[in-house]
């Protein structure tokens, strides 16, 4: 059965145990004369040597642990309070594709975790994250479908915006700019041109008076942006996702905002839950990493359906604004 192939190691995983305190060298001895749990220790990762005793190697630091998993082909990380902070580990772990379980801190108080969410290995309870949805091709077919009926329902609208913009200001009416999408790759996203002369790429917001009523009645409605649809039936985009940057300021973000690389997981998209929340424009990167990341986690068809929904809201209440006080982002 099930345990006995667990026990055979025909169905083991190989696991590095974050951690080489008392309590992860405990794990080790214990998975080591326990086969039934399915689980190969291959080593430690943490900053500090585990001692001889523990009979497993040290791997390496956390911040080496993506090209630990990659080289062991390990498919579980136990993490036992390493040498490491929380904002730290939260970084490290999301750019593992593995299974992660989290030893709860002062479990040892009795603190009842609901057996739904907790794993125990002797006793010894663990927290196991979910991985971020899979979900790739689901999300591609969402697309595709709900995208496809925007697209057939705004091209009345586009089609009567990109005329008064023809009529008012002339060619070219769209706009094509370079931005980051899924793993940092670029992408060309497609705007309605609200500007005579596009804004450097190291320029951060425009003025709000800039390119006269209509362009910016464009601007506050988001409906500049309508031309993305087509990025997303092409692939380039998907409906729901952290906004794309610009590679400039993509860059400086990701040296300097925890957690920003972390939104290259997924495909970039043309609206998101930080944007729903009012964090577009010139507002706080670091809350909409927040944001961003916990969409990734989360993310199903259901959210990106609400999403959308009150994207049209914040739109509808976008016509009702003839200005805004601060600059807006290109």
């Amino acid at each position: 059965g099930l345990r006995a192939a667990r026990r055979h190691r025909l169905l083991a995983e190989p696991t590095v145990i974050a951690g080489t305190g008392t309590l992860g060298r405990e794990i080790a001895a214990i998975l080591r004369e326990h086969p039934e749990y399915g689980l190969t220790p291959v080593g430690f990762v943490d900053r500090l040597p585990p001692g001889p005793a523990s009979g497993l190697p040290l791997l390496g630091a956390p911040e080496d642990l993506a090209e630990i998993v990659e080289r062991h082909r390990v498919l579980r990380v136990l993490v036992c309070f390493p040498a490491a902070t929380d904002a730290e580990l939260a970084s490290i772990l999301r750019g593992t594709r593995v299974r992660v379980s989290v030893v709860p801190r002062l479990y040892e108080l009795g603190t009842t975790i609901p057996a739904r969410y907790r794993d125990e290995i002797h006793a010894i309870p663990f927290v196991t994250l979910s991985p971020a949805p899979a979900g790739t091709r689901a999300k591609r077919l969402f697309d595709l479908v709900v995208g496809g009926l925007l697209v057939v329902a705004v091209a009345p609208l586009l089609g009567v915006l990109m005329t008064a913009l023809l009529v008012r200001h002339g060619r070219p009416v769209l706009f094509r700019q370079v931005r980051l999408s899924r793993d940092g790759l670029p992408v060309t996203i497609l705007k309605l041109r609200t500007l005579d002369d596009p804004a450097p790429d190291t320029s951060w917001a425009i003025p709000a008076e800039t390119g006269g009523a209509l362009r910016r009645g464009l601007r506050v409605t988001h409906f500049d942006e309508l031309p993305q649809l087509w990025c997303v039936l092409r692939g380039s985009l998907s409906l729901v996702g952290p906004r794309p940057e610009r590679p400039y300021f993509a860059a400086r973000f990701a040296r300097t905002i925890p957690g920003y690389a972390q939104r290259h997981r997924v495909p970039a998209g043309v609206t998101g839950w930080a944007q729903v929340h009012g964090l577009h424009g010139d507002t706080s990167i670091s809350q909409r990493v927040r944001f961003d990341n916990a969409y990734i986690e989360n993310r199903s068809c259901w959210t990106d359906l609400v999403i959308l929904a009150r994207t049209l809201g914040t739109s509808l209440a976008g016509l009702r604004r003839s200005r805004r006080p601060e600059g807006e982002r290109p």
